[in-house]
């Protein structure tokens, strides 16, 4: 995909998978966040999507690199660095167990 400028950014967090995102080509600017600065939307469950909004730090990945986030990590991924590039990305979504 392409990366595209941080206003058309959403941020996003998940309940139930861990994402690991490995950049495997092109570079990304991510924006990260505790859950508990960001101002929460509705949880869907159907997707596993929370919608936020606030203000957080920022990373630029680049080819090779990867992060993690976990549920209390808001992201969001796919923004460019200065202009617009293209980026190939895996995202492993890891499953959380229920605690018993």
């Amino acid at each position: 995909y392409d990366t595209k400028p941080e206003e058309q950014g959403i941020w996003e967090a998940h309940r139930l998978y861990i994402d690991v995102q490995h950049l495997v080509s092109g570079r990304e600017r991510m924006g990260f966040a505790h859950l508990s600065v960001m101002q929460l939307g509705e949880y869907v469950p159907e997707t596993d999507f929370q919608p936020m909004s606030g203000a957080g730090n920022r990373m630029d990945v680049f080819a090779g690199g990867f992060v993690i986030f976990f549920p209390q990590d808001g992201h969001m991924p796919g923004l460019c660095i200065d202009t617009p590039e293209t980026v190939k990305k895996v995202v492993l979504k890891v499953k959380i167990e229920e605690a018993r």
